[in-house]
């Protein structure tokens, strides 16, 4: 039996490779969001407008 779970263990834990890079690459397109919308804010564009013109396109289709 406990080599029936040192099996499921490694595999689960195989399974698990490249969680970590996932993650972190998740948090660099986040911020890479934030820094846009904060340079398109500073110059004085209409980000809200244009992102609610977006959305409303995507959804009449």
């Amino acid at each position: 039996m406990s080599d029936f779970m040192l099996r499921r263990y490694i595999q689960v834990r195989n399974a698990e490779k490249g969680q970590g890079t996932l993650e972190y690459v998740g948090m660099i397109i986040v911020a890479a969001l934030v820094a846009v919308a904060v340079i398109t804010a500073a110059q004085g564009t209409d980000f809200g407008g244009k992102f609610t013109a977006k959305v409303n396109e995507v959804l009449s289709k």
